[in-house]
């Protein structure tokens, strides 16, 4: 097996668990109970195998899968500050604040960039609004930060923003 069709099994082998963490009504998906907003991450390698078709996956069009994607999705954005913040929630309930959190907004934009044709308008619409939200203000962020591991994750998921939405003054 090459590595690709190796990984997506991997992939594919982690849906069941992340089914049984699924709350339906939140769209979270939880942890012990509890959440953080980085678990919602797991929308993006659940999209990736919702659109590649392989012997080794069978979530390939899944409409379960579909299902999970947009409530997940709509989890981030439903949590989403005004601003495009959002408070940094661990697992035990403990914060860090509000902040432009760069590892789950890396995740929502793949997301988005896989699926946005299989969103429907007014998902789409509520989704491209919490993506420019808090890649505005990621924007106006660097322009004040230096170079370490958050910023860098920051500048990176900004380009990429700047390529999905067409927005070529983030790629600067």
């Amino acid at each position: 097996m090459d590595i690709r069709q190796a990984y997506l099994k991997m992939l594919a082998d982690d849906v069941p668990l992340n089914l049984a963490r699924f709350d339906e009504a939140s769209g979270r998906f939880l942890t012990g109970g509890g959440w953080a907003v980085t678990n919602q991450m797991l929308v993006y390698p659940l999209a990736l195998l919702y659109i590649t078709e392989s012997p080794v996956n069978p979530y390939f069009r899944d409409e379960r899968v579909l299902h999970l994607i947009q409530r997940g999705g709509d989890a981030w954005r439903d949590f989403q500050n005004p601003d495009g913040t959002v408070e940094f929630i661990k697992v035990d309930g403990s914060t860090w604040g509000a902040h432009y959190d760069c590892w789950s907004m890396y995740h929502w934009l793949e997301t988005y960039s896989l699926v946005r044709d299989l969103l429907g308008a007014e998902r789409r619409s509520r989704w491209e609004e919490g993506l420019n939200l808090a890649f505005t203000g990621i924007d106006a962020l660097l322009k004040r930060s230096g170079v370490h591991n958050i910023p860098t994750w920051h500048a990176q998921s900004l380009y990429r923003a700047g390529q999905v939405f067409g927005r070529p003054e983030w790629m600067e």
